[in-house]
């Protein structure tokens, strides 16, 4: 059946663990994946996992990837600042180094993609600014 079919990992994967087969399989089976990378995104050992799977889809299958930047500065991403850099450095005390500087190099990667840049205002509404 032609159309666009969705997998959302959030029903189907407890947080904090390991990525399941049933991930994998659908990041490899994906044409498009949509990464949201919001301020806390590099505390997630989760978030990041997916983060390399993913970009393994873009680089070995020609996957599309779409980063949504919610509340954070694309620049604060590739720089890997604030609470990125926070995170890096709790990670670098409890994973090995090369483990760490892929999840940098792989965020780095992901901050140089064309994307969206939303914005949360003070009313609840949202605002996108896009980048090209």
């Amino acid at each position: 059946m032609a159309g666009i079919h969705t997998f959302m990992d959030e029903d189907e994967l407890p947080k904090g663990k390991e990525m399941a087969p049933q991930l994998l399989k659908a990041s490899e089976d994906s044409r498009i994946s949509i990464l949201v990378i919001f301020k806390d995104y590099a505390s997630s050992r989760c978030c990041l996992d997916k983060l390399v799977k993913i970009l393994e889809c873009k680089h070995s299958m020609g996957q599309v990837v779409l980063p949504i930047f919610y509340d954070v500065d694309p620049s604060n991403v590739r720089e890997q600042r604030g609470s990125f850099a926070k995170a890096f450095d709790r990670h670098e005390e409890i994973f090995s180094k090369e483990k760490v500087n892929k999840w940098r190099e792989d965020l780095l990667q992901a901050g140089n993609l064309s994307g969206w840049v939303i914005k949360s205002l003070a009313n609840g509404y949202i605002s996108p600014n896009f980048l090209f």
